[in-house]
């Protein structure tokens, strides 16, 4: 039988899933180069052969694997299949280090071990060794365990261990093999297929073993003070990616309090669903309301958003008429502070280790509301507080959920729908209220920092249709796109037909031409503004590869099965979200990570020296 390379990777993920690499680290096979001139191999280098006259000791000759055993692994198994025992059956099974001499079988040298099939004897730098297990043969399957926590080794044969047979044993031990007769040949199974001892139970042991250790390791403080700083930690966890009604909840269970006011966590949140439901647009004209000059200050963060916007765009769930570039805005923006650079890369670099939130009850994604302010405020004046009572039934009747309609990219000639439903089905005309499904309400109210007399409640319902959009329109106009690009003309008539074939695959059509040049339009100033980024803040490789990344999709006729379809998914927005949101809590001097992710982020890198410095339990903590 023969398996797939992601086949094997999935079987060695089960046995080793603390392995960086595990393609690159584990032995994989026996070496073509690290052998004895009188041993041959075949079948992928899995097979070995006995070539030589066989008439003395001198005529043995071993064999070693690819690579050495990773410390990483903690434990790790082998098993070697004899296909035929040849003459008198000298064939050894076992481990030894890259300096040992390949003209002898495994265990006659310091530091190679090896459990030999004509006696079964254990080997170990003796000629006559010591009694051990029962003799192999033909048709036999022998194992080799080794324990890189403890440095021991065991045999099984036919999937029944035997015992232990060595202990203290050095590092960067290589799986040997050695021959001796003719006709001899082993083949091995470095994880390519099935075990035949039950090496995953062994695993599961050993995992329960070290949590054990753990879990009854003496604490060198009082139990309660581990209890509240674990309280402490995970409160700020929710705080941090504005999970406000859970970190309420908790707050009433565990007796926290929050430094943030309550409406600026539910700000935030709301910024962070925009981004999440791909409307980028508008998650940028929200953040330059909240915090103006953040983006203008952070330029790499808002070429990241620009990027995605770009994307979204292709997708059909973006416009650009979702972002405010009016003239107004650009000046606001111009006008802003603008210190020292501080992002460089290191805002999209971030993304590869933010961790993604953890969920959110379906209640509150449902009813999540914001309440905001257009200015910034100098101080605290009546913050709201994490435990305090939810709001009256009255206030709560008097919130309106606006619905906006379904969104495409295809608007050029075509017009939006003009009304805007509600909830008690009162329309909207109001700019900003037909962009974030806002009500305009008397009364000072002190929100996300800031206060003044004209605020805006945002409501989380008004973005539920927009991601749905017209999946042909969206997807005609990447092939328009294509054909713009390629200097070809644009149909202006639309093919009637099935938007998506039965398989899934999107087929596509024509689309109008002012929808395709929007696009066009939008991705010229993208080159220009990373252009501009270069000659102010110098070369960013992570920005030209958000930018090739986006382009690349208006070139393949179906983006979502092209090389770059995966930005499309819509867990690509997530990584966006948080950069944005560590952005703004870094603004108001608050932590960019929340402590819990850095806890995580140390004991990873606690994991990896421990790796490095052969402390081999590591494998069995997560």
């Amino acid at each position: 039988d023969t398996v797939t390379m992601e086949e094997e990777d999935e079987l060695l993920a089960r046995f080793y899933p603390r392995l960086d690499d595990r393609a690159t680290s584990l032995p994989r096979s026996w070496s073509a180069k690290d052998k004895f001139s009188l041993i041959s191999l075949s079948q992928g280098n899995l097979r070995i052969h006995y070539k030589g006259a066989g008439k003395t000791e001198k005529d043995a000759a071993s064999v070693r694997a690819n690579r050495p055993i990773p410390t990483a692994c903690g434990l790790y198994y082998f098993e070697v299949t004899v296909i035929s025992k040849g003459c008198d059956g000298y064939i050894g099974i076992g481990l030894s280090t890259q300096a040992v001499n390949l003209n002898t079988l495994p265990g006659w040298e310091k530091n190679s071990f090896g459990y030999h099939a004509d006696d079964g004897h254990a080997f170990n730098q003796v000629e006559s060794g010591q009694a051990y297990g029962p003799t192999f043969s033909t048709g036999d399957t022998i194992g080799c365990c080794v324990n890189l926590i403890e440095n021991t080794c065991f045999f099984t044969k036919n999937g029944v261990e035997l015992g232990l047979a060595f202990s203290g044993l050095p590092m960067n031990l290589f799986p040997t093999v050695g021959l001796q007769t003719p006709g001899e040949v082993v083949e091995a199974n470095f994880g390519q297929f099935p075990f035949v001892y039950d090496f995953e139970d062994l695993l599961k042991e050993h995992h329960r073993k070290i949590q054990s250790t753990i879990e009854s390791f003496p604490l060198p403080t009082p139990e309660g003070m581990w209890h509240s700083t674990m309280q402490k930690i995970t409160f700020d966890y929710l705080i941090h990616h504005g999970y406000h009604r859970t970190a309420d909840a908790f707050a009433r269970l565990t007796g926290q309090a929050s430094e943030e006011d309550y409406s600026s966590v539910k700000n935030r949140r709301k910024i962070q669903n925009l981004v999440l439901d791909g409307r980028i647009g508008s998650a940028i004209r929200a953040t330059r309301k909240l915090h103006p000059g953040l983006l203008e200050q952070n330029p790499n963060l808002l070429f990241l958003l620009r990027c995605r916007m770009f994307i979204e765009m292709v997708a059909g769930v973006d416009d650009i008429d979702d972002e405010d570039d009016s003239p107004e805005a650009a000046a606001a923006a111009a006008a802003a502070p603008s210190p020292p650079f501080r992002f460089a890369c290191s805002n999209v670099e971030a993304m590869e280790t933010t961790s993604t939130p953890i969920a959110t009850s379906a209640s509150e994604e449902k009813n999540r509301h914001v309440v905001v302010s257009p200015s910034v405020r100098s101080g605290r004046n009546s913050p709201r507080r994490f435990a305090s009572k939810p709001s009256s039934p009255s206030q709560r009747s008097s919130e309106k959920t606006v619905v906006k309609s379904p969104l495409t990219i295809l608007g050029g000639d075509q017009s939006r729908t003009s009304s805007q439903s509600s909830v008690n089905g009162s329309g909207h005309s109001n700019g900003i209220e037909d962009e974030f499904g806002v009500e305009h309400e008397d009364g000072g109210v002190v929100s996300n920092g800031v206060t003044g007399d004209e605020r805006m409640e945002i409501d989380g319902e008004d973005c539920g249709d927009e991601r749905l959009g017209d999946v042909r329109s969206q997807e005609d106009c990447v092939a328009a796109a294509q054909r713009e690009c390629r200097g070809g003309s644009l149909s202006q008539r639309r093919e009637i037909g099935d938007g998506v074939s039965a398989g899934g695959t999107t087929r596509l059509s024509g689309c109008r031409k002012s929808s395709v040049e929007r696009i066009l339009q939008f991705g010229r100033e993208l080159q220009l503004l990373n252009s501009e980024l270069k000659r102010e803040h110098g070369p960013c490789p992570a920005n030209d590869k958000l930018l090739q990344d986006a382009f690349s999709l208006l070139a393949y006729a179906d983006p979502r099965s092209c090389p770059v379809g995966h930005v499309l998914d819509p867990a690509q927005r997530e990584p966006v979200a948080d950069t944005l949101n560590s952005a703004i809590l870094e603004s108001h001097q608050l932590p960019r990570q929340p402590p819990l992710e850095l806890v995580v982020q140390q004991t990873r890198c606690c994991l990896r020296l421990m790796s490095k410095s052969g402390l081999a339990a590591g494998a069995f903590v997560s």
